[in-house]
């Protein structure tokens, strides 16, 4: 949808959704956290919890470095959902998972976001789960 500014939106983006439960303002809306290897990690368990508590589907990714700082059981116990900590054991790889989920996702956070990590994706690096769904999010 064009707006009067010239910004393009997908028209099913979480912006132009009305909300089916106040309590829960994120229904419906699909979200992937990146986990990098900052002393940060574990903040975003929090994120995390919070996210699921609002309703959205979370789906979380983890580099190596991340998980030397929090383990990956963490996420999966907050998002009752597998946690993608390696490229080649995404469940739907065969399928292209990481396409099919940066595909599917509404919004794509990366908490934090390292200097290391933040230079990976502007190289075009695609070596882990995180940068692979980061950068076939379109």
């Amino acid at each position: 949808m064009l707006t009067a500014s010239g910004y393009s939106e997908r028209v099913d983006s979480p912006r132009t959704r009305t909300p089916r439960d106040p309590a829960q303002p994120l229904a419906g809306t699909n979200i992937v956290v990146g986990v990098s290897g900052g002393i940060a990690a574990y903040k975003a368990a929090e994120l995390v919890r919070l996210l699921d508590k609002a309703g959205a589907s979370v789906d979380v990714a983890m580099t190596a470095h991340a998980q030397e700082f929090i383990g990956a059981m963490t996420f999966q116990a907050l998002t009752r959902r597998p946690v993608f900590t390696n490229l080649f054991s995404l469940t739907e790889e065969a399928n292209i998972g990481h396409i099919a989920l940066a595909d599917r996702a509404d919004l794509v956070i990366i908490a934090p976001a390292t200097a290391n990590t933040i230079a990976r994706l502007a190289a075009g690096m695609s070596d882990d789960a995180l940068a692979a769904i980061v950068l076939a999010t379109t």
